[in-house]
């Protein structure tokens, strides 16, 4: 989080270190239940752990920017979860490894499949923390979704706001917006 000193100088200030590890152990649990529900063995997944935390760290560096340059905004957690899809889609921490060709294909999205998966998990939970109704979301939008996931240039902006319209549209969640700061 950005702090600032007495000389005016703003610095970011990362989460301690237990902090950090609780939440990289919270998105590999995450993974793994991603992992049960597709059929994925733990013998054929490999996590580069080292991009674990960086994915951490740039979603709380962006947390900061957003108080930073849109007025004090906090960031709600549909924001946080594109932010961290966007980083799993950028980094690609997770991997198939079989001599299977057939799991090796389909698996090739590995990363994009959880992408998608976390972000719906997002909705899910927080649209039953905040009581609203669930609508289904057809599997041609959740292709749509994986195909724009793999072949698409998207920015962190834009998968935000992907993100905050399907929660809007789908489950509830009203957008949060930001403060214009023209």
């Amino acid at each position: 989080m950005p702090v600032v000193d007495e000389n005016d100088k703003i610095s970011y200030v990362p989460p301690e270190e237990d902090v950090l590890k609780k939440k990289t152990n919270d998105l590999i649990a995450q993974f793994e239940k991603y992992a049960q529900v597709h059929g994925l063995l733990p013998e054929e997944i490999c996590i580069q752990n080292i991009l674990l935390p960086r994915i951490l760290l740039r979603v709380d560096k962006r947390e900061g920017y957003f108080m930073i340059f849109h007025e004090q905004t906090r960031i709600n957690e549909i924001k946080q979860a594109a932010l961290m899809a966007y980083w799993i889609l950028k980094l690609r921490p997770f991997m198939i490894k079989t001599p299977d060709p057939e799991r090796l294909y389909k698996f090739s999205r590995i990363n994009e499949g959880f992408a998608a998966f976390y972000l719906l998990s997002a909705f899910k939970k927080y649209s039953q923390i905040n009581g609203a109704k669930e609508k289904g979301l057809s599997s041609r939008l959740v292709e749509e979704l994986m195909y724009a996931f793999t072949y698409w240039d998207l920015s962190k902006e834009s998968i935000i706001l992907i993100s905050e319209s399907i929660a809007e549209s789908f489950f509830g969640i009203e957008a949060q917006g930001i403060q214009n700061v023209d």
